[in-house]
Parts: structure tokens; sequence; C-alpha cells
């Protein structure tokens, strides 16, 4: 399965041109939603998820859009003000494109495996790598380490990325059978530890913004 991603920077920056005034609602992978407020052109609100403003807006670059929709003359029941300027939101979305770029150059789609390099110690890496390196079993997809772990989908392919440049990761063989019953409970159980230790921003959105 091919990368999909719709550039949030080429979307929302002809609304800014426009001085659009109206809700855009963001569509990705794994039942992602959420919404950025403009007005006249300026963004003043967002939200993603349990998540608004600033914490919202670096969410939502961390996950892939697949689908936009822009709603005119649509508000917020509620408003938190950012703390990002209109130029800084564009600006950090044009960071994400770059970064997206690199790990599509890099890592095939969301079917590719990966797995640990035999005998390879990850002790000393802080708890989301650590998290994501023990869901690289050689069996796991992409996809399903991403739904298996919670984490971001920016976070999990920067994990595969930074440590396939170290040697520690690499590609696995598909269909090799899928992993232990055991394995996968020990999977989840560190998944539910750090969602209890994540920052919100990367925190899995349960209860998605709809629109």
């Amino acid at each position: 399965m091919a990368f999909q991603y719709k550039s949030l920077l080429k979307t929302l920056s002809p609304l800014v041109d426009d001085s659009q005034t109206g809700m855009l609602v963001i569509y990705g992978g794994f039942g992602f939603k959420a919404r950025l407020y403009l007005r006249v052109g300026c963004v003043f609100h967002a939200e993603c998820g349990q998540l608004v403003g600033v914490r919202a807006i670096r969410a939502i670059a961390k996950r892939k859009a697949v689908m936009t929709l822009f709603i005119p003359d649509r508000g917020p029941e509620e408003i938190t003000r950012t703390r990002f300027s209109t130029d800084e939101v564009l600006y950090l979305f044009k960071q994400a494109d770059q970064v997206w770029e690199i790990f599509h150059n890099t890592i095939s789609g969301y079917d590719a495996v990966f797995e640990v390099a035999r005998d390879a110690r990850y002790d000393s890496a802080e708890k989301t790598h650590r998290t994501v390196l023990s869901a690289l079993d050689g069996c796991r997809t992409v996809q399903q380490v991403i739904q298996d772990t919670g984490v971001a989908e920016m976070d999990v392919l920067h994990v595969i990325y930074f440590y396939s440049g170290e040697g520690l990761v690499r590609p696995g063989l598909p269909n090799r059978g899928a992993p232990s019953t055991g394995y996968r409970k020990f999977i989840g159980k560190s998944g539910e530890e750090l969602k209890q230790s994540m920052p919100p921003s990367m925190i899995l959105l349960e209860d998605p913004a709809t629109p």
C-alpha cells in the first residue's frame, strides 16, 4: 500500500491568500479527523479530538491528511486561541511536507515490514522509540505498528527511518506468520503505558473531531 498524502500547506495557502472565513475539515488514516478555523484568511482556532489550539495544530502536522473539506462561514462553538500566527502554521505544515517526502523516499509504504537487528539493544532509547522498536517484529506491517502502538504516523516513520540509518532496523520478510498472543499482549500493555506518559500532541485520538 503506497503512501497517500494531501499537502496541508497547498490546501491552506489558497484559503489564506483569498482571505477566506470558515472551517477546514481534515481527514486522515486510522480514523483521524481535525478542524482548522479561519477568519478573513487567518487561522484563529484548531480542534483535533480533545486537543485544541497549539496542541491540536502540532497533532495535525504529525498525521497525513488524505482528504479535506472547506465549509465557508462555519465557526467553532468555543474558541481557544492558538499561540501560532498563521505564517507559523503554514511554516509548520511546510516542514511537515519536507519530512513526509524524506520518509516516503526511504520507506516503501504501509505494507512494508521491518525488524530490529538480532542482538540489537535499545534499552537506553526514549520510551516512544522503545515501544515502536518492540513492535518491529518482522511480521507487522508499518500500518499495523501504527495501529498497535497508538503512536502518531510521523513518529513511527521517524523511528524506522532513524534506526535504519543506524543499522538497528532493517527490512523484514513478509508473511512469516503472526506474532504470538503473548507478544501482542506485551505490545498492547506498552501502548497503554505510552498513552499515559506521552505528550498530548502524540496521543492516538480515540474521540476524533467530527464536522
